[in-house]
């Protein structure tokens, strides 16, 4: 049974974000945000007949335990759950749910990629930055930030006057445009802008950047936080400014901030040389998150889709 999530299940639906923590941080802040009170935002609760966590025992309708949750934002459906729901009928309801885009980690997709009108589109490594390792041979040190009260986790030189924070959006869009192909066609300013102040503004998200000469030369953020994990993202740095320790400043300020939120971070790579440069500052891989685009001749994919099911029913 997969449900809509109604305004009385918020604090259970925020706890199961956390069964799965990489890609329920952004469904867990989506939920936080948004919740279901707009109409591009919907969320729903994944349930099974397989007895899950004793935690949520009085969460269970009927016979079914909740085993995840699964919002649509936009044109983006996004999966968080373990390995005990009903994969017939999910397989079934990301078909039916209109979404264009699908993202889930790897194992869930590659159970239903074989049965929903869909084709990968890209597989990212997953990095976990464990704060308890700090300190140990090959990870930096740990020492205080001066007047912040933060834990600054390495000793590079960090004057926060070149330091922007939750501010200078614009600025901080065009570094992410200019590094990333193709994120201003996706990504326009306005909505950008919309989505990330709104995040901001509920102390859903963390931005921050650093100057040179005046101008933000590199940016990174926490865009993705649920009560366990967040996820940081959005590392960037202009060509001309590379190679300069500056992005490692970013991604240390942003796991202050994260250090802050008592949560576990994590970062995703695209490229083996990201993997391990991410490597080089103490991430250690962990999973594999996938996306999935929905197939434009869904006509003649009908029958094979149906097909499909039906042998995933058997099996």
């Amino acid at each position: 049974m997969i449900a809509y999530v109604n305004p009385l299940q918020s604090q259970e639906f925020v706890e199961l974000c956390c069964v799965e923590p990489i890609i329920g941080a952004r469904i867990c802040s989506w939920f936080c945000c948004y919740a279901n009170s707009y109409p591009f935002c919907d969320m729903w609760i994944i349930y099974s007949k397989i007895p899950g966590q004793e935690q949520f025992a009085e969460s269970c309708q009927g016979q079914n335990w909740p085993h995840g949750v699964a919002a649509r934002y936009q044109g983006t459906l996004c999966i968080a759950c373990d390995d005990q729901v009903d994969f017939v009928e999910l397989a079934g309801f990301v078909a039916s749910s209109g979404a264009v885009e699908v993202e889930c980690l790897s194992d869930t997709m590659d159970r239903l990629l074989p049965h929903i009108p869909f084709v990968e589109r890209q597989r990212q490594a997953v990095l976990k930055y464990d704060f308890d390792r700090e300190g140990a041979p090959g990870v930096p040190p740990v020492r205080v930030l001066s007047g912040r009260g933060f834990l600054y986790s390495d000793e590079l030189d960090c004057d926060t006057r070149d330091l922007v924070e939750n501010c200078d959006l614009r600025g901080m869009y065009e570094v992410i445009a200019q590094c990333f192909e193709g994120f201003a066609q996706d990504s326009p300013f306005t909505s950008w802008y919309v989505d990330t102040f709104a995040r901001i503004k509920k102390a859903d998200s963390y931005l921050c950047g650093v100057r040179r000469k005046g101008r933000l030369v590199s940016v990174a953020g926490v865009y993705n936080i649920s009560p366990v994990s967040a996820m940081i993202s959005s590392v960037a740095t202009l060509p001309d400014y590379r190679h300069r320790g500056l992005a490692k400043k970013c991604i240390r300020r942003c796991l202050e901030y994260v250090r802050y939120l008592d949560a576990v971070p994590y970062i995703t790579a695209a490229h083996r040389e990201l993997v391990d440069y991410y490597s080089g500052l103490g991430f250690t891989p962990c999973a594999l998150r996938c996306s999935a685009l929905r197939l434009r001749e869904e006509d003649s994919f009908q029958k094979q889709y149906i097909d499909s099911l039906k042998k995933l029913q058997r099996e």
